[in-house]
């Protein structure tokens, strides 16, 4: 496994003091632990405060690596944001509207290709409704609770 760059991340832990430690616990779960990748981060400026976009899997850890193992490549994941928090934050329904105001550009400036985007040739559109909120515990526990834009069915 290759190093990853930490400079960016090096730059927003700088910036935002107060969510440096969120941001690289979130960070290297994402890397190390849920197997994430082409993880970016993030600055959004309206809610004052860092995020990470990555693409991350809908299936567990275990098929990815059988999958590997068996053809050598790996299932593709779409896109997704990542915006970490402490456990004790307050968190308001404003600043979940901000998360997906400020988020909703960056993943339509996102190149994915339909086949690639783990829905099977749908319209990628699917994927964009929702961030995920990455909540961090003193313990370092982490817990990601994916919040949807609007009320969305389930998929079958």
């Amino acid at each position: 496994m290759e190093q990853p760059d930490y400079s960016d991340l090096n730059i927003l832990c700088r910036k935002y003091p107060l969510h440096a430690g969120l941001l690289m616990q979130v960070y290297q779960d994402l890397l190390l632990s849920q197997r994430w990748t082409d993880i970016m981060c993030l600055d959004i400026h309206t809610l004052a405060r860092p995020a990470l976009m990555a693409r991350g899997h809908a299936v567990g850890v275990d098929l990815i690596l059988e999958e590997k193992a068996r053809t050598g490549n790996e299932i593709p994941g779409s896109v997704s944001i990542v915006v970490p928090y402490a456990v004790d934050e307050q968190l308001d329904l404003n600043e979940i509207r901000l998360s997906f105001d400020s988020t909703a550009q960056m993943l339509r400036n996102c190149t994915i290709d339909s086949n690639q985007d783990g829905h099977n040739g749908r319209n990628s559109q699917h994927h964009k409704a929702y961030i995920f909120m990455a909540v961090v515990t003193s313990d370092s526990s982490q817990v990601y609770y994916k919040i949807s834009d609007g009320i969305v069915k389930p998929q079958v």
